[in-house]
């Protein structure tokens, strides 16, 4: 819920901010996640019976 206090982002802002962030590896975050929670039993989540 947005605080009624604070001034909504534009869309510009939010697009600037996003662009500050850092680029992200995904095979590098799958390998690390994998190394702290153990292998995935399944890699399609959208194949779960």
């Amino acid at each position: 819920m947005p605080d009624p206090g604070r001034p909504q982002p534009t869309t510009q802002q939010l697009i600037d901010e996003m662009r500050r962030l850092p680029r992200l590896d995904a095979a590098e975050l799958r390998a690390e996640a994998d190394e702290f929670f153990g292998d995935r039993i399944d890699d399609d989540p959208f194949d779960r019976t």
